[in-house]
């Protein structure tokens, strides 16, 4: 099969469903499907590339707010036109879903996959989020089939628009040797002891809790350490270094990946998510994978991540994490035997492996019988390999201006199907690919 994923901000501006995309991708790849990924221009990726053998076709777009994401959706789904072949066009989140209609005049199958309600975020405006809520009604109708990360997110969707749903979770990958301290060791910290948060500085991530939580600790003899970054034009990351009041125990250092990163997972002495809304977290899990006992604020997604497993504290409440906080301090042990415990959860529910197995039943149970399926290969070993983290630095293909394969069967042009279907091809079709340069 041929899978086109619309669309990711970058593989080198890691967020949730940019880790999602990447880890099923490669997977995918791995077992024999072609996949392409639409990710917006940046100054380091210019022009399609390879990467770890997915196609990635950068596109230009607006670097604003409200308006990056969704140029760059609308700009993908004209472009996947032009690509011969593609089988099925993968959209992540409500709001790019919204487009999902596009591939459908010609025939394509497209799929929605949410990671979230992005209309509870509290960095939207009102506006963001009523065509958040919008989009969630338009998406059902506009798509073919539709996926969730959580159980909570399927029996939301499943009661309130009366759609099935399949469930295909957020997955790790396990690890099967601990990253020593190393790189983290200039931050002046040591193994099991910190504190740890790791994910994007936004108000609905309530980061400000664990500070305040960390400053109410009697002698706390552990630094609290904040990796992650904010988004452009969001002051949240600056508040909280307000709030921090340049306290040399609070550790900020940006955003942080691959091996730097699992050090500090596999060092922590606990991992803390204070969320109020999250899809199906995957920071969570990489902590759980890397043995860390985690506490999390007690809404429904990481209630469910958890299972029962993990140390579970009121939304919003800092005195009730401090809590938590200082009985973990007061008893390692028990703190080590959580990790322990979660560790097994995770590696028995929440393995990329088995998501990518889920993915292909899916894709190619909702492929039509008139599409040609092709060999489809279902990916059945348990191995553990050393975990992944999107590296920042690629190579580039020597071929890159070319982004069309190959079609592996003899089949209708995709400017025969558009012609066929009166569609404005002189607007969508041929055109398009000089615009950006590319062939097909």
């Amino acid at each position: 099969m041929k899978i086109a994923f619309i669309a990711i901000k970058g593989i080198d501006r890691i967020g949730g469903v940019e880790t999602y995309t990447i880890e099923l991708g490669r997977r995918l790849v791995d077992a024999g499907h072609q996949v392409i990924v639409y990710t917006a221009t940046t100054p380091e990726h210019p022009t399609p590339f390879y990467y770890q053998g997915m196609r990635i076709i950068p596109l230009p777009t607006l670097r604003h707010k409200y308006f990056e994401k969704m140029v760059l959706v609308i700009l993908a789904s004209l472009h996947q036109f032009t690509v011969k072949g593609i089988d099925v066009v993968h959209y992540h989140a409500v709001g790019p879903s919204l487009f999902a209609f596009l591939p459908r005049l010609i025939g394509r199958y497209t799929v929605f996959q949410s990671h979230g309600h992005e209309w509870e975020r509290n960095s939207w405006n009102w506006v963001a989020r009523l065509f958040f809520q919008v989009s969630e009604k338009l998406t059902f109708w506009f798509a073919n089939d539709a996926t969730a990360v959580s159980r909570t997110l399927q029996q939301y969707y499943q009661q309130r628009y009366q759609k099935n749903v399949t469930y295909i979770p957020t997955g790790i990958t396990p690890r099967l040797h601990p990253a020593a301290l190393h790189r983290i060791s200039r931050y002046d910290v040591t193994s099991g002891g910190y504190i740890l948060y790791v994910g994007r500085l936004s108000l609905e991530k309530r980061v400000h809790d664990l500070i305040q939580a960390y400053q109410q600790l009697v002698q706390p003899r552990v630094k609290l350490v904040i990796v992650g970054s904010a988004r452009a034009q969001d002051p949240y990351g600056e508040e909280l270094q307000a709030l921090a009041n340049a306290d040399p125990n609070i550790v900020f250092t940006g955003a942080v990946y691959g091996e730097e990163l699992a050090e500090w997972y596999d060092n922590a002495f606990v991992y803390v998510l204070p969320s109020q809304m999250e899809g199906l977290p995957i920071t969570l899990l990489e902590a759980m994978s890397l043995g860390c006992c985690c506490i999390a604020s007690d809404i429904d997604a990481n209630t469910e991540a958890l299972g029962g497993k993990g140390i579970l504290f009121p939304t919003g409440q800092p005195a009730a994490l401090r809590d938590c906080l200082q009985a973990a301090l007061d008893d390692p042990a028990r703190v080590q035997a959580i990790g322990e415990t979660l560790y097994q959860h995770v590696l028995t529910h929440y393995t990329w492996t088995l998501v990518t197995d889920q993915f292909i039943q899916f894709y190619q149970k909702a492929l039509p019988a008139t599409v040609n399926k092709g060999n489809v290969t279902i990916m059945k070993s348990n191995h553990a390999s050393p975990i992944h983290y999107p590296a920042k630095t690629v190579q580039e293909s020597p071929n890159a201006r070319t982004f069309c394969w190959q079609n592996p069967s003899p089949g209708v042009s995709t400017a025969r199907m558009l012609r066929r279907r009166k569609f404005p091809c002189r607007i969508i079709g041929a055109p398009c690919a000089r615009i950006w340069g590319l062939s097909c």
